[in-house]
């Protein structure tokens, strides 16, 4: 562990799947500060979004709970001010706190100011509940002054990351800086990023057309899903917002290195979760494939952190205990595990990686599948997910990575299954509780809050008695 205080610069994109760089395989993504971060640093194969949707990841990054416990389970529903966070742990150590971009876990609505006990901690504050039009966005500051963004939104906010680096050299820090992108809408991204990408681009392997949107979105308009041009456009869009923040770490590590604080400041990067893009005829996420659970995961720290690739298992609940670790400091009683040895090149991490659904956000009242609640694994090979009334997936992913030959009734499998399915059971009791969304939402006492969430999106509520 390093012998004095460090800062921790934790930056997060929204939507950000795990396969779109180069140091996982794409090279069509322009992001030569990711690739510093690569040939410097630690690049983790195996990082998974717990809960792959905004709000729940988000809380479980914060705080290092899973969602049952930080009570923002699914979208819209606000996070229990009452957590520990890494703001308080590091606050009681003597850090500096800062939060920049996109929060999400202050419930309805969206466009609600964040009161000083609501933001966990944080003391810096040039944030957002949500918003995702970055060609016209806002920001609330530390008194709830709302300024608007003049430019991209992504721009701005790395310009003030870089002002509040260069500002804080006389103690220590820790920095949140959460970008909305590479989230759609794919086409608000300036020029000078997505004229990069004017070829046709390589999608992966496993898209299918149509596009079945995963439920309804307010940022891409009816009767554009499914055409093969929409996504040969979103694919361009979502790489150009990749770059953007690609820019935005660039900005960064010349404000680390002019104030001297390059040699004392751990740079983590990740996501909340994926995004299909087509993937199995599917846009969205919220499901367990690849493209949906498994997010990049970088790590910087010259003379600390060991560079090379990282095989173990991390799950983002992990993240927020294991920064804090690193830097000597503790949670009182997480969910998540302190793996900052597995920063160093030591340790095994975890075994496998507990995946779920919990309630599938606004869309659960307006869709009729398997894909409403379910709960997973998902270890360094295989992939098992059920749902409360049938099993739903079971891949081999060393002989089949692009998830296409679904095993659930294989014969040759079944030993696996039922080992998965058992190690599932077991994460359930232990973790939450295996029951249709409707009913786990009573069963946690969170139907007032779901309804008011709903209301704010003009959609059924849970007491009407529509699922």
């Amino acid at each position: 562990m390093p012998e004095k205080q460090v800062n921790i610069l934790f930056m997060f994109g929204d939507q950000h799947r795990f396969c779109d760089l180069p140091c996982y395989g794409n090279q069509a993504v322009v992001a030569p500060n990711f690739e510093r971060i690569a040939r410097e640093g630690r690049v983790f194969e195996h990082c998974y979004s717990n809960s792959p949707v905004c709000v729940p990841a988000r809380g479980s990054l914060l705080t290092g709970l899973l969602p049952v416990r930080h009570r923002a389970v699914t979208n819209d529903l606000p996070i229990d001010p009452a957590c520990e966070s890494i703001a308080h742990i590091l606050g009681r150590e003597g850090y500096d706190t800062a939060y920049i971009g996109k929060w999400h876990l202050g419930g309805v609505p969206r466009e609600r100011f964040i009161p000083k006990e609501e933001r966990l901690g944080f003391v810096g504050w040039k944030a957002s509940e949500c918003i995702h039009n970055y060609l016209d966005s806002y920001y609330d500051d530390e008194n709830n002054v709302r300024h608007a963004i003049d430019g991209y939104e992504p721009d701005v906010q790395g310009d003030m990351a870089a002002e509040y680096v260069c500002g804080h050299t006389g103690k220590p820090w820790c920095l949140y800086l959460s970008f909305a992108t590479p989230h759609d809408p794919y086409e608000l991204v300036p020029a000078r990023y997505k004229d990069l990408y004017k070829q046709k681009q390589t999608k992966r392997g496993n898209v299918r057309l149509p596009v079945c949107i995963l439920g309804k979105t307010d940022y891409l308009p009816e009767g554009m899903y499914g055409d093969g041009a929409w996504l040969e456009e979103a694919y361009r869009g979502y790489y150009a917002h990749i770059t953007a923040i690609d820019v935005q770490l660039g900005k960064l590590f010349a404000a680390l290195e002019e104030s001297g604080q390059a040699e004392n400041t751990l740079v983590l990067y990740t996501s909340d979760h994926g995004d299909m893009l087509g993937s199995h005829g599917m846009h969205g996420k919220q499901v367990p494939y690849d493209e949906s659970v498994r997010v990049p995961l970088l790590a910087w720290h010259p003379g600390g952190v060991l560079p090379g690739r990282e095989s173990a298992i991390v799950s983002l609940v992990d993240l927020p205990v294991t920064a804090a670790g690193y830097v000597g400091a503790r949670f009182t009683d997480p969910d998540g595990l302190d793996l900052s040895n597995l920063l160093l090149g030591d340790g095994n991490g975890r075994e496998e990686a507990y995946i779920f659904e919990h309630v599938a956000a606004h869309q659960a009242c307006d869709r009729d599948d398997d894909w409403n609640e379910w709960r997973g694994v998902r270890t360094r090979r295989y992939t098992y997910a059920r749902s409360p009334e049938c099993e739903l997936a079971l891949y081999d992913n060393v002989f089949d990575p692009l998830q296409l030959n679904n095993l659930i009734d294989d014969p040759c499998y079944q030993e696996v299954r039922v080992r998965l399915a058992n190690k599932v059971t077991e994460l359930a009791a232990r973790y939450d509780r295996e029951l249709p969304w409707d009913e786990f939402l009573r069963y946690y006492g969170l139907e007032e809050e779901w309804n008011k969430s709903q209301r704010y999106f003009g959609r059924h509520e849970l007491s009407s008695g529509k699922r």
